[in-house]
């Protein structure tokens, strides 16, 4: 059982965005952002009594109007910095939210963020739990939480054996 409902996804992502960048996200009813299409996608990894990780995917036209949101820059275009800013902090606010829902003591990687086309996000023993297809004014984005098992189990006569690594679609 996932340690977070898809239902608390759907409203820290939901408050998050509206308290921090007053904007209004609601469920998308078919799936937006491709895998490997031209965005960006924020990660936070989630350790501790339970392991996984929190992904937000956004293409660049959402990342820059989330920058101009956050940094008040409505009278000039955001740089790719402040865009890559932004995703991390929103990432970085949302999986914070769902890591304070799981049961037990866990603590949050800093954010990281992937930017371009053509890539894979590979967590070594990681399913995705919850796949939450949004949508702000027209824009997809997604949000994901991933699960992630064990890299190395002990076999029956003590040695370690390698679990497989995932592809883990965002």
């Amino acid at each position: 059982m996932p340690p977070v409902a898809r239902q608390d996804v759907v409203l820290v992502t939901e408050d998050v965005w509206l308290s921090i960048l007053n904007m209004a996200p609601h469920v998308a009813a078919a799936p937006g952002v491709p895998s490997g299409g031209d965005s960006l996608v924020g990660v936070v990894q989630i350790t501790g009594d339970w392991v996984g990780a929190v992904t937000v995917q956004v293409p660049w036209t959402l990342a820059v109007r989330l920058a101009a949101a956050m940094f008040a820059a409505s009278d000039s275009v955001p740089t790719r910095d402040d865009q890559v800013d932004a995703l991390g902090e929103i990432t970085n606010m949302i999986g914070g939210s769902l890591k304070g829902i799981v049961d037990g003591c866990c603590h949050l990687s800093l954010p990281a963020v992937i930017a371009g086309s053509g890539y894979e996000l590979c967590m070594p023993g990681g399913r995705t739990v919850h796949r939450v297809d949004f949508e702000c004014d027209g824009e997809p984005f997604v949000v994901s939480v991933i699960a992630t098992e064990a890299v190395h189990s002990s076999s029956t006569d003590g040695t370690q054996e390698e679990a497989r690594d995932s592809r883990v679609p965002v």
